[in-house]
């Protein structure tokens, strides 16, 4: 389609349509990481509640200052904002219940409770008291290893006593829980990827042929002008 003396078309009615899809598939690109960053931005500008480590009261921050070691508020129906282990809860068992659909799309409750080594202590003293939780590096699966140890006692910890970072509170008034990781070391951040474009079958098919037929057009016209180049000497 580039050679003079052979193509009907002009070089330019050949480029400009690869030009135009091109520039169409970096725009919708473009729109896409333009939404992301808008999304990323009202979620790290929510205001969370937390207890003061100092005064033990309840004050207001933006989600994105939260840290490991912060005790956070959240209430019936809130989004959870950080992956917490969780403190205490409202309901007369030490279970609360959480909707993961914005992890893994399933809308059923599922309990998580407090663990039995600190499930006796009073809301307004969980400040002040020395709990000591170790816990594994971030990682992308769904699941949890960690210990603590309260008065002297340990007890192992696991994903049923974790509430990951997208959770929607249900079922339960309100609850305490321990910020072990926040913004980018959360599940919600580490499984987040670019979703991949989805062909069909047909499509593929089709893409093989096209492709093939351009390599079979672009031979032919080599062949065509070496043999013309050929003849015209012999």
């Amino acid at each position: 389609s580039f050679i003079p003396g052979i193509s009907p078309l002009i070089p330019i009615t050949a480029i400009l349509p690869v030009v135009f899809i091109l520039t169409v598939n970096a725009g919708r690109d473009l729109i896409t990481d333009i939404l992301r960053f808008y999304d990323d931005r009202e979620a790290n500008s929510k205001t969370v509640t937390i207890i003061d480590p100092m005064k033990g009261e309840m004050i207001k921050i933006k989600s994105k200052h939260l840290k490991p070691g912060d005790i956070v508020y959240c209430e019936k129906g809130q989004e959870i904002p950080a992956d917490i282990l969780v403190l205490s809860t409202s309901n007369d068992s030490p279970y609360a219940y959480i909707e993961t659909k914005n992890l893994d799309g399933e809308s059923n409750l599922k309990p998580r409770n407090v663990p039995s080594l600190i499930s006796n202590l009073e809301d307004d003293h969980l400040h002040n008291e020395e709990i000591d939780v170790r816990f594994e590096k971030p990682h992308k699966q769904f699941t949890f290893n960690g210990v603590i140890t309260y008065n002297g006692e340990m007890m192992r910890l696991n994903e049923k006593h974790m509430i990951y970072r997208s959770s929607v509170l249900k079922s339960t008034d309100f609850i305490y829980g321990l910020v072990l990781y926040s913004g980018l070391s959360t599940k919600l951040h580490l499984n987040l990827r670019k979703t991949k474009s989805k062909y069909s079958k047909m499509q593929k098919s089709l893409n093989i042929m096209l492709i093939s037929l351009v390599i079979l057009n672009q031979l032919s016209v080599y062949g065509i002008t070496i043999g013309s180049i050929l003849f015209q000497q012999f």
